[in-house]
């Protein structure tokens, strides 16, 4: 039952424990068993269901995956985790390095590599596809070339991996549940968005957020309004910073980027007649605006928040960012790769717009808002540890130190001797079924 009082830390559900307690007195077998069948590159070890149990919960939540997950991880800590893998030069495919078998042992240990383990110290293509499964589940880009950024990761220890989790498990405990049929989750730590309709994701959009000197804010609000083509009226910091330095560099930047450049008053400005050295956040008495078009920064699409940070959600002109995995990359607004589909998503419904129209809007040049007749409510989140739809766990970095102090609070747990999977076993196949 040391599985069932680990579990009560988290505050799941009281059905869900209920759950684990029924499954654990059956008395199940408690081996850990790694699927060895699934071949998809961003698989995580999963646990056999016990064949003669079944039941009607789906348990679709973050908040259960996680926990789901911790008690796996807490299971490996009891077992002595993951070997260290001594430093050393990158290892590329091909290549020969007494370390490869400990990367197998390790990989395996952490459900990435579900070949044979062996003593051969070739890096072959099955370490390489590991390592990349590896990789894209922590935030780096997945060649499958195990460097020193990769190997610093790979030899976090168990018990600090689990505290990450728990971290992350208090963010989402502190959210309250939406209640509403339709909503927008940004996972800002995740770099990715998901827009609910009745309890299930209908879209799953990569996003870029802010990088770590422009944080994307957390909030929960609505999106209001959607606009096509839009205008960019540029911030006075980025104006007097970014585009000041610019113009110093190439004196027809905004000219030829579409930008239009007014006094106070409203009057037009030659760029070129202003000295750009002398301009700060303190004196900058101009207004710049970038007309819509294919260089526009906003892209094609905006939708509007109204909150007090100046934050919200567009498109890009700069699409090709969104192959990167460090996606912190903006001066804080959240830009979405699948811009055109949460339109569909948000204007669902509306008289008057359905796809063909939007399509129109979109790929065409005049600029219009169109008013939501139901705002949408959003939340921006922040979760660098996280459980996908197929049950892959992800840790990316805690790119704005928001977990840091935290995580080094939690890593002094440990799993009670003697834990058993039953209810893990049990638990993960239920949540494999959303």
């Amino acid at each position: 039952m040391s599985i069932i009082l680990s579990l009560m830390k988290y505050r799941l559900r009281p059905f869900l424990l209920a759950l684990i307690a029924a499954s654990a007195a059956i008395g199940f077998g408690t081996s850990y068993v790694i699927a060895q069948g699934n071949s998809e590159p961003s698989s995580e070890p999963t646990m056999d269901k016990p064949a003669s149990v079944s039941h009607s919960h789906v348990l679709a939540s973050a908040e259960a995956k996680l926990a789901a997950a911790i008690a796996r991880y807490q299971v490996i800590a009891a077992s002595g985790g993951w070997p260290h893998v001594p430093p050393g030069p990158s290892i590329k495919p091909g290549y020969h390095d007494n370390r490869v078998p400990l990367i197998r042992v390790a990989l395996h240990t952490m459900g990435d590599y579900t070949g044979e383990l062996s003593d051969s110290t070739l890096y072959d293509a099955d370490v390489q596809q590991a390592v990349a499964r590896f990789q894209e589940r922590h935030g780096q880009e997945p060649d499958g070339a195990l460097g020193k950024r990769t190997l610093e990761q790979m030899n976090v220890p168990v018990e600090l991996r689990i505290a990450q989790m728990q971290a992350s498990l208090e963010q989402m405990q502190a959210m309250a549940e939406p209640q509403d049929e339709r909503y927008v989750l940004v996972n800002v730590a995740g770099y990715y968005l998901e827009a609910v309709q009745d309890g299930t994701p209908v879209l799953i959009s990569r996003v870029i957020v802010g990088d770590r000197k422009n944080p994307t804010p957390l909030f929960t609000n609505a999106i209001t309004d959607v606009q096509f083509n839009p205008s960019w009226h540029v911030p006075k910091r980025i104006a007097a910073e970014e585009i000041a330095a610019k113009m110093r560099r190439d004196p027809d930047y905004l000219v030829r980027a579409g930008f239009t450049v007014t006094d106070s008053s409203g009057g037009s400005v030659d760029p070129s007649t202003i000295d750009w050295s002398q301009v700060s956040k303190k004196h900058f008495p101009y207004r710049i605006r970038q007309r819509p078009g294919e260089e526009n920064a906003l892209g094609k699409i905006k939708f509007n928040i109204p909150d007090d940070y100046d934050v919200y959600l567009h498109s890009t002109s700069t699409p090709k960012l969104f192959a990167k995995a460090d996606r912190a990359l903006s001066h804080g607004c959240v830009r979405v790769q699948q811009a055109r589909a949460l339109a569909y998503f948000l204007m669902q419904g509306m008289a008057g717009w359905d796809r063909t129209r939007i399509d129109q809007a979109y790929d065409g040049s005049a600029s219009r808002v169109v008013r939501l007749e139901n705002p949408v409510p959003v939340y921006l989140v922040y979760w660098p540890s996280w459980v996908d739809d197929a049950n892959t766990v992800h840790f990316h970095p805690d790119i704005y130190d928001r977990m840091k102090s935290r995580s080094a609070e939690l890593q002094d747990q440990q799993v009670a001797p003697g834990t058993s999977l039953t209810a893990v076993r049990y638990l993960d196949a239920s949540l494999r079924r959303n």
